[in-house]
């Protein structure tokens, strides 16, 4: 992202023509490329610009990358996502004027008009895994495909698992997702009914 394409989104933001006075890492230390090159490394930036007769003040900021539940960039969208929808509902707390996408040529573009991110795929013929599952708890009964695809799925697994990563932050996610994740073991345990005949509330008291 450079001063350019800063300049062109704000234009585009206010439906008029902009000039950037002042591009400052928040808090001061340097200014326009400088402070861009500090935006780069996670320091939000406060803009001055000038919109005929008005001139403004915003900061541009990002979310940075921690072992505080910000590990993976899905973690850091939600973040932008929850902060763009909170703010504006809490009193006396700044104004969040937009929620915006950076993309690869270092372009910024709105998203505000969105109500929900989609997920466009390509098609598979068949069915989910998960009905298979649910017919052999209800039958109690495993077909030889049954076995067949048990054998599949855990080379699948076994074989997307083979790279290792040496990233300690993700390690210690991983770990932590694996107990308290709404997937992971306690959202798990979590999931059964109250007076289910197996997972009874003492047992998963044990679990827990």
């Amino acid at each position: 992202m450079n001063e350019s394409a800063l300049t062109q989104y704000l234009t585009r933001l206010r439906q008029r023509p902009v000039a950037i006075a002042a591009i400052e890492p928040l808090g001061g230390g340097g200014q326009g490329a400088a402070a861009l090159k500090a935006f780069g490394y996670g320091q939000p930036i406060r803009v001055t610009y000038h919109c005929g007769a008005d001139t403004d003040e915003v900061v541009l900021r990002r979310v940075n990358r921690n072992g505080f539940g910000r590990e993976n960039m899905s973690d850091r969208v939600a973040e932008v996502w929850r902060d763009y929808h909170a703010f504006n509902q809490l009193p006396r707390h700044v104004r969040a004027r937009d929620l915006v996408l950076l993309n690869r040529d270092g372009e910024l573009h709105s998203l505000a008009a969105a109500a929900e991110l989609l997920l466009l795929t390509d098609f598979a013929p068949g069915t989910t895994y998960a009905e298979d599952l649910h017919r052999v708890g209800e039958t109690g009964r495993l077909t030889p495909l049954d076995r067949d695809r048990a054998k599949a799925l855990a080379s699948y697994l076994a074989a997307i698992h083979t790279t290792k990563y040496q990233d300690d932050l993700l390690w210690r996610r991983r770990l932590r997702d694996l107990v308290g994740d709404g997937e992971g073991i306690m959202g798990l345990t979590d999931s059964y009914a109250a007076e289910d005949e197996i997972a009874t509330p003492a047992r998963l008291r044990q679990i827990e």
